[in-house]
């Protein structure tokens, strides 16, 4: 009689203990997929709007074109504004990564533009 006491209890234990490392295993692989998914949507808006400066910069080169700039002046309007679409690309990668918990952002598979641009066109559209 004893004995079934102490083995029901190591089964109660066990099942315990079993339930925790479940479902602790569940939610860490839960948040794991669910940061993913947010960088993926976030990196998909990131393209959408460096899409839309990149398009509207070449409207405004050639309205300038029409006008009387300077070609020099035109290229130095150009110059800048590759510079600033090149300091807002690293900006929002680091902010985005700055801003992401410290054990996720281990697991990020970028750190500047560049790759996040790999890694997002490596993803299954």
């Amino acid at each position: 009689m004893e004995d079934d006491f102490w083995r029901s209890l190591m089964y109660f234990f066990s099942g315990v203990f079993s339930y925790r490392l479940v479902s602790t295993f569940l939610r860490y692989s839960h948040l794991y997929y669910s940061f993913h998914d947010i960088i993926n949507k976030s990196l998909q808006i990131l393209v959408m709007t460096d899409e839309s400066i990149t398009l509207t910069n070449s409207y405004k080169y050639d309205y300038l074109k029409e006008t009387d700039i300077s070609p020099e002046e035109l290229e130095k309007i150009k110059s800048q504004d590759r510079a600033t679409l090149l300091t807002w690309r690293e900006m929002v990668i680091k902010s985005m990564l700055s801003i992401s918990p410290r054990h996720l952002r281990l697991s990020s598979k970028f750190t500047t533009w560049n790759q996040a641009m790999n890694y997002f066109n490596s993803l299954p559209k």
